[in-house]
């Protein structure tokens, strides 16, 4: 049972004891016991909303992948899910070294359990020298930015390392580097 699911029942009996007390549909001797109920009900609803929701734990892109093709196999059972990962034994450029370890094991089960969120891959510009910046390719000549003023260097697209290392390989430049983007 969700915790919205057991709000919406409290709430439902907070409804069902206020009328019962404000319509008097019993004797005065229940009303002052339908008002001791009814404010055990408030409380009770006072600290439903203080419970916590499981946090989502964080996983690798390829991980939340594996997840959702298991999930269409095995269905919406966890043990499953996360059984039919594992004994699949992934190779290790398909997940299978994140895996390998036994508390990334129990992040997959909690993962499949209690919902996650998929890791944001970082991003980084290309940067040559100290204030050039890679732009983008136009033809076949590549076009800069200088970062000589405000806004220029965060107006440069940014790329994953991937592509970045691939930039900086078809520039041949020995002296440029990746330069990380920090998150918004």
């Amino acid at each position: 049972m969700t915790k919205e699911e057991v709000l919406e029942k409290l709430e439902e009996e907070r409804e069902s004891a206020k009328s019962k007390i404000l319509y008097g549909q019993s004797r005065n001797l229940s009303v002052k016991r339908y008002g001791w109920y009814f404010n055990g009900v408030n409380y009770a609803i006072d600290l439903a909303e203080k419970l916590d929701e499981p946090k989502k734990v964080v996983i690798p892109k390829l991980i939340a992948k594996l997840i959702e093709g298991a999930s269409v196999i095995y269905g919406n059972e966890p043990l499953r899910i996360a059984h039919g990962i594992v004994a699949k034994g992934t190779s290790n450029d398909n997940g299978g070294s994140w895996l390998s370890d036994v508390n990334n094991q129990k992040l997959l089960l909690n993962a499949i359990a209690n919902g996650y969120e998929v890791e944001k891959e970082k991003k980084y510009r290309v940067k040559i020298d100290s204030k050039l910046y890679f732009q983008r390719f136009e033809n076949i000549e590549a076009v800069f930015v200088i970062d000589d003023s405000l806004g220029v260097k965060e107006s440069s697209p940014v790329f994953t390392r991937e592509v970045g290392n691939k930039i900086l390989e078809t520039l041949g430049v020995e002296s440029g580097q990746l330069e990380e983007v920090e998150d918004d």
